[in-house]
């Protein structure tokens, strides 16, 4: 091809620290003037990262949009639901036969499989350039190949979680294609199977990929090495929030912000989800132990935010309890856009317009005037309209301009309590009860969850019941709980807008949009 359409080439603008990228939409650009020098790989590779951060994907949709309202987070009164119109109504009521779900279903489809064929021609041209095109050289090119092959293989599971069913029901059906490189051709669609397997090849050579330049060449870009005694919160500014290579030039700055780019950590996190889901259950915990034990207990990179800093004060809080996010999207107008949808304000009144869901009885047994989890305590509120109703401060604005700046924009892809979930399962399926329950309150503890689960947890499916709670609890508004249900093969789930459970028979598999022979 002799022109590709990207639908945003970016350019770094570094006016301030507080400042990551701009987007400027070029348009049609040539091959020649595009990948000319390294620089223009740098812009492509960021162009995509910008893209993911639409509404389609994880900027809303496959996080505190569509996604968690067919987790059931959401409460839509039953009065009028699927009747008025009401924000995700309908996909909180599963039927994605609707207008509303299937321009959804649509945009995440379409929009998914255009950045895979940005991110095909840029690997494309990679291939075909040498290392001594790069000013770094090999480190550069390869971090900039292996980061683009793990957005290829997240995106394709992504789509996969959702179009096709869990390998505990697979069925040998073909499901979506996995696309490799850059044509207008249509691609074969490929079985659960066929799909996992190339996922996992593409996860595979990033792995060794990234390592490189993440923990051996520039480890100063994953935690604040230039402290004496650097600690998680630190860490997690040095990955999200500041540059750290000191008096660098701007095109230094294509190598910080290591947090809102697939780094290593974040890979051996996104494996291990895979491994997990595909049933794998050995190699889950293998890739989930040496992230833990490597980048949690020994180097301590990565770990959780202290209750105070937390709530240090109303204009302070870390809502979004950061450091221990491995990897996130960044989207400049997140806040605006989760307040235009989720909640209103007027004259300092908050307004619900979809309040979160049974948030008495999701936290009752850590909230009882002994315990106090934080997830209840700091990250939710409640509205100030009549009705018992609340929401999630994850996407919240701050008035402290720093943390609005630098830290709201970021929406939560992995954390390292998904990590300590991936192995508190895996021991409790290799019949260790104790060592299971220590992953599983590694969170609890760190949460303000602090009822000890020795005393009720007797068997493996009453731990499960625990596990899955907490997963409630914890990726509210992360995308992350109706594909747990899903791998796990639920028979019916907590129903978001009343009591008891919805049955899930037949609503697991999203139906493939119209569309797909365009893409």
């Amino acid at each position: 091809m002799k022109k590709i359409i990207l639908l945003f080439i970016c350019q770094l603008s570094f006016v301030s620290c507080n400042k990551w990228l701009d987007v400027t939409p070029d348009g049609s650009i040539s091959d020649k003037d595009l990948f000319s020098n390294g620089y223009g790989f740098h812009n492509a590779l960021n162009g995509i990262y910008l893209n993911l951060a639409q509404d389609a994907l994880y900027g809303k949709e496959l996080k505190w949009g569509f996604v968690s309202a067919i987790s059931q987070e959401y409460y839509q009164n039953e009065d009028n639901v699927y009747l008025r119109g009401a924000l995700y109504a309908e996909a909180s009521g599963l039927l994605y036969g609707t207008e509303e779900a299937k321009n959804i279903l649509k945009g995440i489809w379409e929009q998914g499989y255009k950045e895979i064929a940005n991110i095909n021609k840029l690997i494309g041209e990679l291939e075909a350039t040498k290392d001594s095109y790069f000013e770094e050289g090999k480190p550069e090119r390869d971090l900039i190949y292996g980061e683009s092959l793990a957005l290829r293989a997240m995106i394709h599971f992504d789509l996969l979680r959702l179009f096709a069913p869990a390998p505990v029901n697979d069925d040998g059906g073909k499901y979506i294609p996995y696309r490799t490189e850059l044509s207008a051709s249509d691609a074969a669609k490929l079985t659960v199977d066929e799909t996992l397997k190339n996922i996992l090849v593409d996860y595979t050579k990033a792995r060794s990929l990234i390592k490189e330049f993440d923990i051996e060449t520039h480890p100063e870009g994953m935690y604040a090495s230039s402290m004496y005694s650097a600690d998680y919160h630190w860490n997690a500014r040095v990955r999200f929030l500041s540059s750290t290579f000191a008096g660098a030039s701007l095109w230094k700055s294509f190598f910080w912000y290591r947090g809102t780019r697939i780094n290593y950590m974040a890979v051996l996190g996104l494996m291990a989800r895979v491994f997990l889901y595909e049933g794998d259950y050995d190699k889950a915990n293998s890739m989930a132990t040496e992230l833990f034990d490597d980048y949690h207990t020994d180097r301590q990179w990565v770990g959780f935010n202290t209750a105070s800093s937390i709530n240090a004060s109303m204009t302070d809080r870390f809502t979004k309890v950061l450091d221990d996010v491995l990897f996130g999207i960044y989207e400049v107008n997140l806040s605006k856009d989760y307040e235009d949808d989720v909640y209103s304000t007027s004259n300092s009144l908050v307004t619900c317009r979809i309040p979160l869901a049974r948030v008495h009885e999701l936290f009752a047994s850590d909230n009882n005037g002994i315990y106090e989890d934080y997830r209840l305590k700091y990250l939710i509120k409640k509205a100030d309209n009549a009705g018992d109703q609340y929401y999630s401060l994850k996407y919240d604005s701050s008035s402290n301009s720093e943390i609005e700046s630098l830290e709201n924009p970021i929406v939560p892809v992995i954390r390292l309590s998904e990590i300590c979930y991936i192995l508190a399962e895996t021991e409790a399926r290799r019949g260790d009860l104790n060592k299971a329950m220590y992953y599983l309150t590694v969170v609890r503890k760190s949460r303000g969850a602090l009822r000890d689960l020795s005393l009720t947890v007797k068997d493996y499916e009453g731990f499960m019941d625990e596990l899955v709670l907490d997963m409630r609890k914890e990726f509210i508004g992360e995308g992350e709980l109706f594909f747990q249900y899903k791998r796990l093969n639920f028979k019916e789930i907590p129903y978001g807008s009343g009591n008891g459970t919805i049955p899930m028979s037949g609503k697991w598999v999203m139906p493939v949009p119209e569309s797909e022979n365009l893409i």
